[in-house]
């Protein structure tokens, strides 16, 4: 096979790759598009149908990127290497602003919260009925306290 050499000319070397394309293109469309035409009549799906032509897409973005203008090829290749190497992801560590602060602290803190919550007024004008069995803030307060009694005897 022989190389094909462009003339020094530029507008006669943007013809010829025009020409090339549309070479390509009347190829896609002889070959491919029946066979597409015969997949949708055949009722497979759209992942059915990306699936089985996968391959042409990789081709044209390979395509692209060894051949195309900087830009595209920029482009191309990117997409190329974050389909293969997966894309750069940012790592955060974040840490919490009572990360550091002991259990004691902690559980004193939710009670204190949670007293808060307790005794705040109710947000809507109509008071609310008692129910027979005790509110979630007052369940969990609860059993900070008797997990706090429980350590305390276990120091003892």
């Amino acid at each position: 096979m022989s190389k094909r050499r462009f003339p020094n000319n530029p507008a006669e070397h943007r013809m010829i790759r025009s020409l090339d394309k549309l070479a390509a293109y009347e190829r896609f469309q002889e070959l491919i598009m029946p066979e597409v035409i015969r997949d949708l009549e055949a009722g497979l799906t759209a992942d059915e149908i990306m699936k089985k032509y996968a391959h042409l897409a990789a081709a044209k973005l390979i395509t692209t990127a060894v051949t195309g203008s900087e830009h595209k090829s920029t482009y191309a290749a990117k997409e190329i290497l974050d389909r293969v190497q997966g894309k750069p992801t940012e790592k955060k560590e974040v840490t919490h602003k009572l990360d550091k602060l002991p259990d004691e602290q902690l559980d004193a803190l939710l009670l204190t919260e949670l007293e808060d919550m307790d005794s705040a007024p109710p947000k809507d004008s109509a008071p609310k009925k008692k129910r027979g069995r005790p509110t979630k803030s007052e369940t969990i307060a609860k059993k900070l306290k008797e997990n706090g009694s429980e350590k305390d005897s276990k120091t003892e």
